[in-house]
């Protein structure tokens, strides 16, 4: 009976103890679920409220670009694909547009203008020439649109490049001569200044430390902008660097050489004010001058003759 008794205690203690092991264990793994839950859910709201700070073009057109235009690599020359893809490089990457993504809007916004261009034959009321006409300057917009706002973005970024040179070479020049080297210096340019220039210098640096040799670095450098000033400053950056010679030299000599080439620009643009003047003045300005001038000179002389 005692031995029993025993039995039935220890296997009551046993079983007490597995079960209190098995629950306070569940316990925590519920408690540690329900943490990772709540941790996913917190991680899942601030990655929610992260994209939709995106503006409107990153989170909806630019990945249906990139579903749609999925079979332009396949139906893309690989001569227009190069082409536009060093625009893009010249235009900085606007809107962290690819070629593909490119691609895709320059045939959307063609064939929006093909609608358009068939709803306004549909609509229009004149005869056939003014419905050609209407039709072939739409389907022009369309085709050429987007190729003429990617120039304008390239032109406005080689004038941002032309301008902010000088000053960015005065800067590397007073770095340089104060003691810091030729990278540290430009990673001083990156970290004070903003524009385009800052950018691609951003670039240089991460190509050099990602291991490309800094004569390449600029040379790619100056394929990517294709501003005169900036492709001699490079080659001369290149040279130095093949032949030893002092950098801080260097960047005093391009730098005064930059100077003297904006002077003079300067100078021939305000030469060629005299000529670019005259036609606003013969149609605008002149006409005006003479109906306030000879105006009241004709009235009377007309009176003078017809009036009495």
């Amino acid at each position: 009976m005692t031995l029993t008794l025993a039995v039935a205690l220890a296997s009551l203690f046993v079983a007490v103890t597995v079960g209190s092991y098995v629950l306070f264990s569940s316990a925590a793994e519920n408690r540690a679920y329900r943490q990772a839950v709540n941790h996913l859910s917190v991680y899942d709201i601030r990655q929610t409220s992260k994209e939709l700070t995106k503006p409107f073009f990153q989170r909806v057109i630019a990945p249906a670009l990139e579903k749609v235009t999925g079979i332009f690599p396949q139906l893309t020359p690989q001569g227009l694909r190069a082409r536009y893809e060093r625009k893009l490089k010249m235009a900085g990457m606007p809107y962290g547009l690819d070629v593909d993504s490119f691609l895709g809007i320059k045939m959307f916004v063609f064939v929006a203008f093909v609608v358009l261009a068939a709803l306004g034959v549909l609509a229009a009321s004149g005869g056939p020439g003014t419905k050609l006409l209407l039709v072939a300057l739409l389907l022009f917009v369309g085709a050429y649109g987007p190729d003429a706002w990617l120039d304008r973005i390239i032109d406005r970024r080689r004038i941002a490049i032309k301008r902010a040179l000088p000053d960015v070479l005065d800067l590397l020049v007073i770095s340089v001569e104060a003691g810091l080297g030729f990278d540290a210096a430009l990673q001083r340019i990156v970290k004070h200044s903003r524009g385009p220039l800052a950018d691609e210098f951003a670039h240089v640096l991460y190509e050099i430390q990602v291991g490309v040799p800094r004569r390449e670095a600029f040379r790619n450098l100056a394929d990517r902008t294709a501003v005169d000033e900036l492709r001699t400053f490079s080659h001369a950056i290149s040279q130095a660097d093949v032949f030893g010679v002092s950098v801080g030299k260097v960047l005093r000599t391009q730098a005064t050489e930059l100077r003297t080439i904006r002077r003079q620009k300067a100078e021939e643009l305000a030469q060629k004010i005299g000529v670019k003047i005259v036609f606003p003045l013969i149609l605008c300005i002149f006409p005006a001058i003479f109906v306030v001038i000879l105006g009241p000179a004709v009235l009377r002389v007309y009176a003078a003759l017809f009036g009495g």
